[in-house]
């Protein structure tokens, strides 16, 4: 939702990996064609319905619901999206319900920055278990404005380049984010969008930004079901089913584990440490459970090294989290068992394995504790900084 112009349509076909409008469908799900689509320009929004989906034929598993913006008839537009967000929340069906709200607030214009109608949603408007992400769009808009500012206090330029990001983002905690977390329903998590039409590194930035959206959208879901679906829904941004699988914790606890007991993952522990991880990889694990479990034991005394045994354990979960990683980013269509055999044969000869396992003993002593917020943290970042293999075979 937000108001027309604040990017909306972007960040939908940036999330989706498309380049293609929508295709919109009406509540008996028969198609609405271009001519009556709710994306044309303002003068034909007057069939605008909250109750349309919008999908996109990338990725169909995402149903959006576009509101219209709030800048006229505020009062009568607020009441519709109150009363559609109520409806959702009581659906029983889970493909009816509204699992989060997406509210794009523009910050390219300072005099409109923060309109009374969007202030009120947040005072008003109370989304119960539906949390609402604020995405604060054309932000590199005020990182300019910023950095006129220095510049207008005799800052040279490259400094003030180099201090414009943090005095726009200090600016805007303080004069505009405080406002809006000071209403009674705030939104449960925020997101600074720059750079998104920049030509240069353009790939780069939507993949960012895409991940950081849909992290902090997990983030905010109230379960592991609904936090599992959207992973499923966005089945190739693998970051989210990594970050999701070691949040749990349960790598660091079978970590904590090992040291107290003095062994690694003895018996049926194993095969419930390596259905933990593959748990978080939707559509990959249902074909591979059996296949990569024989796999690792096969593999074991190679892949642990001498390592003692909560580090082995660690090193394992971050191992198979980086697999099931790979397998889902890099392949398409049916995954079998030569496919895995193939990455863990590759992970070793390339090096992959070794630098793994280096970086486990690096960062983690042989005393613990392992079952901490800090370990798990240093355990996530060893895996995003290893979870590229190039060259699959």
């Amino acid at each position: 939702m937000g108001r027309a112009n604040a990017g909306k349509t972007t960040i939908l076909k940036a999330v989706c990996g498309s380049r293609e409008a929508p295709q919109v469908y009406n509540q008996r799900g028969r198609r609405i064609m271009a001519k009556k689509s709710i994306l044309l320009p303002t003068s034909l929004r007057g069939i605008h319905n909250i109750e349309h989906e919008l999908r996109f034929r990338s990725n169909p598993g995402f149903v959006f619901h576009d509101s219209r913006g709030f800048e006229a008839g505020a009062t009568e537009e607020l009441e519709k999206v109150r009363e559609f967000i109520n409806n959702r929340a009581i659906e029983r069906s889970v493909d009816k319900q509204l699992h989060a709200i997406w509210f794009c607030l523009p910050t390219d214009n300072e005099a409109r920055m923060l309109t009374t109608a969007e202030l009120d949603f947040f005072e008003r408007c109370d989304t119960g278990k539906v949390p609402v992400i604020a995405i604060f769009t054309k932000f590199d808009s005020f990182d300019s404005y910023a950095f006129q500012q220095l510049r207008g206090e005799e800052v040279d330029f490259f400094e003030a380049r180099k201090r414009a990001r943090d005095r726009a983002n200090e600016h805007f905690d303080r004069v505009y984010l405080n406002r809006i977390l000071q209403q009674r329903y705030p939104p449960k998590k925020e997101l600074r969008i720059r750079n998104m039409h920049e030509v240069d590194g353009h790939d780069e930035v939507i993949k960012r930004t895409v991940t950081e959206l849909l992290e902090k959208t997990s983030d905010a879901l109230d379960t592991d079901a609904l936090k599992l679906l959207l992973a499923t829904v966005q089945n190739n941004n693998v970051e989210i089913c990594i970050t999701n699988s070691i949040n749990s914790g349960f790598v660091t606890a079978a970590a904590q584990e090992a040291l107290e007991s003095g062994d690694f993952l003895p018996g049926k522990k194993f095969d419930q440490f390596i259905w933990n991880v593959g748990v978080s990889y939707p559509y990959l694990w249902t074909q591979l459970l059996d296949n990569i479990i024989a796999g690792i034991v096969t593999a074991l005394p190679t892949l642990n090294g001498d390592l003692p045994p909560p580090l082995q354990v660690l090193h394992m979960g971050a191992s198979a989290t980086i697999w099931c990683g790979v397998l889902c980013w890099k392949r398409t269509g049916s995954i079998g068992a030569d496919d895995f055999q193939r990455l863990l044969e590759h992970y070793e000869d390339s090096g992959a394995g070794a630098r793994v396992r280096a970086a486990i003993r690096e960062e983690f002593d042989d005393v613990g504790p392992y079952d901490t917020m800090e370990q798990n943290a240093k355990l996530l970042r060893i895996i995003l900084d290893h979870k590229d293999i190039d060259c699959i075979p």
